[in-house]
């Protein structure tokens, strides 16, 4: 099977990735991971370097986006049971 061999960064996938939610990456990252698995047992170089740039890419916003910093963790901390009375 012939694939198209282009390189990662401004591909459709690197921009979906570039603007997907913190879920969103979550859910994508194993799918990149089973991509690199498939490629590298069939031996398509260029689709494995592809797959782990989107890894690489998937982890860098997940850390950016991480849930503990910023304001996400003023929204958490700021819930709580409403008062009783």
């Amino acid at each position: 099977m012939a694939y198209i061999d282009q390189p990662y960064q401004n591909s459709i996938a690197y921009h979906s990735v570039i603007g997907a939610s913190f879920n969103q990456l979550l859910n994508r990252k194993p799918y990149a991971s089973l991509a690199i698995a498939f490629h590298e047992k069939e031996g398509n170089a260029g689709q494995v370097e592809f797959f782990k740039s989107e890894l690489a890419l998937i982890e860098k916003r997940l850390t950016m986006l991480a849930p503990d910093k910023g304001q996400a963790v003023a929204v958490k901390d700021n819930l709580g049971s409403a008062p009783c009375g």
